[in-house]
This record gives C-alpha cells, sequence and structure tokens, in this order.
C-alpha cells in the first residue's frame, strides 16, 4: 500500500493516544504530514500506523498531551473549587445540580483561558517567524 503526504491540516486534531490514533505528524525534515492519500486515492488523516511505517515523528504537542500535568490538574481543580465557593446555590436547587453548575462554571473558565494560551501561542510564532526573515517586529499590548 503506497501513501502520499499532503501539506494539509487533519480535519480533526487528535493526540496520538486517541482510538483514531491520528494526530500531527512530521518527516524526520520538519515537514508536516497530518494528512495522507489512501489506497482508495483519498485524503484522510495520518494514523498511527501510517507514522510507523512512514518513520514520522508526534508533533511536540502530542507528546505532551499524554505527559502528566499535575500543575495544570491542580489549577484545574482550584479554578472548580473557586466556582463552588464563589456562586450562590439557586433556591430550590439541589446539591447535585449545584455541583453540576459550578463544574460547568469551572470549565467555562478553563475553555477561556486555553482559549487566551492558544491566541498567545499563535502571536508568539507569528513574531519568531517575522523575526526569522529580518522583519522589524513591534509589540503592542492590549487588554
Amino acid at each position: 500500500m503506497a501513501l502520499t503526504l499532503t501539506h494539509k491540516e487533519p480535519s480533526t486534531s487528535r493526540i496520538v493516544t486517541d482510538a483514531g490514533g491520528s494526530g500531527h505528524w512530521y518527516s524526520s525534515l520538519g515537514e508536516p504530514a497530518h494528512v495522507v492519500i489512501g489506497a482508495n486515492g483519498k485524503e484522510r488523516n495520518t494514523t498511527v500506523a501510517d507514522a510507523r511505517k512512514m518513520k514520522l515523528y508526534p508533533s511536540v504537542t502530542s507528546v505532551l498531551g499524554i505527559m502528566a500535568k499535575p500543575n495544570l490538574v491542580n489549577w484545574q481543580i482550584e479554578m472548580a473549587l473557586t466556582a463552588a465557593l464563589t456562586m450562590q446555590q439557586n433556591k430550590g436547587e439541589d446539591l447535585s445540580a449545584f455541583a453540576k453548575r459550578a463544574y460547568q462554571e469551572s470549565k467555562e473558565i478553563t475553555a477561556k483561558a486555553a482559549k487566551f494560551g492558544t491566541e498567545m501561542h499563535e502571536h508568539m510564532e507569528a513574531i519568531l517567524n517575522a523575526m526569522t526573515y529580518g522583519a522589524r517586529v513591534e509589540v503592542v499590548c492590549q487588554k
């Protein structure tokens, strides 16, 4: 079976350990190999099996995704506790429903923080890429 690399992003990003086994993969030269042309001639996300056959490497994010992150877990627990301690229990709301609502609030806080982190990484990457090509970079911080 012959596989052909394409330079498109996968339709769904997943870490290496997901059941589907896809993720971001790279050649030894650092070329993206996120999508391959399968035996049926159609594009599909690169799988772990493809990566093994093609001697591809997982992305740093994929590798870090399977590592323990105790500080992140502790922060998430803190956000859940903060939500529970600062929210008011609605009249007639049982403890289970209140706990679910507090948990949902903490998930929203976590999602906002993750979005902010992703945006920061994108900006930093753009700055570093611009500097690599000799561009003058002016950083303006806005809140």
